[in-house]
C-alpha cells in the first residue's frame, strides 16, 4: 500500500510544482528603461487617474467676458507640447536631486520645476516656455542670483489650452 501511494504522490507532487513555476510566458522577463517611466514624470502636474497626460481634461471653469455680466463656460486641458526649460542642476545622486528640487521649487515659486531622469544623469529643470527668449529671460536671472549651471534646454513642456464650450 506504501509503495502503491508513493507512485501516486511523486507524479501529483511534480505536476503540482510544474503547474505552479508556470507563469504563462515564454521566461523571458522584458524590462522597460526606468527613464521610460520617470522622464516627464511630475506628481504635482499629472493625477493618478489620468490616463492620457498630454491630452487630459482638467476642469471647467467659468470666465467672465463683458461689462454686462455673462459668463462663458470652458475646458481647461494640459497638453504637451515642444518648448524650452531652464536646466539648473545635474547629479547621479537621487537625494541630491530631490533637495536641489525642492530647494528651486521653494525659490521660484512662479515656475514649475521638474526632476528628468536621463540614466546615469538626475536633471533639475525650471519652467514651461514656448518660445527660448522668455528661456533666456529666466537663465539670465537665475545666473545674476548665483546658478551657474543654469542653460536652456528644448523639451516638451505643457501648456494650458482654454476651449469654449457650446
Amino acid at each position: 500500500m506504501d509503495r502503491f501511494l508513493n507512485w501516486i504522490t511523486l507524479p501529483l507532487c511534480l505536476l503540482l510544482l510544474v503547474g505552479c513555476s508556470a507563469s504563462g510566458t515564454d521566461g523571458k522577463r522584458v524590462r522597460k528603461p526606468v527613464a521610460e517611466f520617470e522622464k516627464d514624470f511630475r506628481e504635482k502636474v499629472h493625477s493618478a487617474d489620468e490616463k492620457e497626460p498630454h491630452a487630459g481634461v482638467h476642469g471647467v471653469a467659468d470666465s467672465s467676458v463683458s461689462e454686462n455680466n455673462s459668463r462663458t463656460r470652458y475646458i481647461e486641458r494640459r497638453m504637451k507640447q515642444a518648448g524650452y526649460r531652464v536646466q539648473v542642476f545635474t547629479t547621479t545622486n537621487l537625494d541630491h536631486a530631490r533637495e536641489k528640487e525642492q530647494e528651486f521649487a521653494q525659490s521660484l515659486t512662479g515656475y514649475p520645476v521638474y526632476k528628468v531622469y536621463d540614466p546615469p544623469y538626475y536633471k533639475i529643470r525650471v519652467g514651461d516656455f514656448q518660445s527660448r527668449e522668455k528661456a533666456l529671460v529666466l537663465k539670465d536671472s537665475l545666473k545674476r542670483v548665483g546658478v551657474e549651471e543654469a542653460w536652456v534646454v528644448r523639451d516638451n513642456v505643457l501648456v494650458v489650452v482654454r476651449e469654449e464650450l457650446k
